[in-house]
């Protein structure tokens, strides 16, 4: 087992990495074997992505923190150059920096405000809306992106002098970070990532412990539909053997958590979800869809407004979205599941359920036979909404 310390203040990429005075700038260039420990220095601030080799069973791939400070950032946002604007009509402006790849989000001062994404330069009208000219080339290679796509905003001044802090994340990279088989991430902050978070296919033993994501997702999906998406931790195409615990999850375009992909794919398993806050997101806390997962719980975990935050800037609510008209923003959404699934159980207990304004605290729009896989116990709604829950095809004031 070999530990690496990474700090992007005086580290070198001359030096080992071994120790923590002779740290390496970056990981990119390391040589990771089962059972090593990746160390992030906090107070630090990296850009790329984690994309961790597979650990072993008992030797899993760690990263994780170390020194003093706030936790490590790893990010894929863009912090733009204040002096790089230019007017191109009366209150809207160009950045004249070239951006390598599609924008989903903007953020303002440290995110203390995010732009409001438009779909056509037309729709520009109000202080922060934003426009990427290249704007749904998502799933396209990313050579896709000309010299002449740009970012406008608009702003009634200057937006170098307007705001202090203009950052845009991008389509760069999918995801912040991604592992298979054996890995361990703790104490690491995922910051401004256009797509997802953290995302795997075909994933197991995987746990992300203490972290944070903040800022994720909104590139374009459907251009003709207006939806788009991102999620803070996905797992695509099954998963075994999944644990994240006490991790704060805050501005998510779409769900703080969800596992999917197109059937048949293996059924989801031995997933828990505990002790986590999940706070500011546009669909969803927990997005079960397509199959009920096995001797899976969700547990112990603060959720607090859906269908809130940047996601619904912007919007003609319901918000747009594969079920559209159907409202949009619910703590828990269940959806796709068409059947039950054989040995299928979800425990969702001793959660806090908060506001919900644009839809419920639970919304299961699936099977009724499937919803009997479902058990509730020791939750509490603290929603002032008229309908706590949609269950079985009609909405209750109580929850379940």
């Amino acid at each position: 087992m070999t530990v690496y310390y990474i700090d992007a203040e005086n580290g070198r990429e001359t030096n080992d990495g071994r120790t923590p005075e002779n740290p390496k700038a970056h990981w990119r260039d390391l040589f990771i074997r089962p059972g090593d420990v990746v160390r992030l220095k906090r107070g630090c601030t990296f850009h790329g992505k984690i994309a961790s080799p597979d650990g072993l069973p008992g030797a899993p791939v760690i990263w994780e923190d170390y020194g003093d400070g706030a936790l490590p950032v790893v990010t894929g946002a863009y912090t733009l150059k204040p002096d790089c604007w230019e007017e191109t009509a009366p209150n809207v402006w160009r950045y004249t920096e070239w951006i390598p790849a599609e924008i989903g989000n903007v953020m303002f001062d440290d995110a203390a405000a995010y732009g409001t994404f438009r779909w056509e330069p037309e729709e520009l009208s109000v202080t922060g809306d934003f426009y990427d000219s290249g704007n749904g080339k998502t799933e396209r290679p990313k050579t896709a992106r000309s010299k002449e796509d740009a970012l406008y905003v608009y702003c009634t001044e200057d937006p170098g002098r307007h705001w202090r802090i203009v950052e845009c994340a991008t389509f760069e990279e999918r995801t912040l970070a991604t592992g298979k088989n054996h890995v361990v991430i703790r104490n690491i902050h995922f910051h401004g990532g256009g797509v997802h978070g953290f995302a795997a296919e075909a994933a197991e033993d995987i746990t992300i412990d203490g972290c944070m994501f903040t800022c994720i997702g909104g590139m374009a999906w459907d251009k003709p539909l207006r939806i788009r998406f991102g999620n803070a931790i996905e797992f695509w195409m099954g998963c075994k053997n999944v644990t994240i615990r006490n991790t704060t999850i805050r501005g998510v375009y779409d769900s703080c958590f969800t596992h999917q992909g197109f059937l048949p794919f293996p059924v989801p398993e031995d997933i828990t979800f505990e002790n986590n806050v999940c706070d500011t997101y546009g669909m969803a806390a927990y997005e079960v869809r397509d199959q009920v997962p096995l001797r899976t719980v969700f547990r112990n975990n603060t959720c607090l407004n859906a269908g809130c935050g940047f996601a619904m800037q912007g919007e003609t609510l319901p918000r747009r979205s594969e079920i559209w008209p159907q409202p949009m923003g619910h703590h828990l959404f269940i959806w796709r599941i068409d059947g039950p699934t054989e040995g299928g159980r979800l425990e969702i207990s001793g959660n806090v359920f908060g506001a919900a304004p644009n839809g419920s605290a639970i919304y299961s729009i699936i099977d009724s036979r499937a919803e009997e896989q479902f058990i509730f116990s020791g939750n509490r709604y603290d929603c002032p909404d008229a309908h706590t829950v949609f269950w079985n095809g009609a909405y209750r004031e109580e929850g379940l």
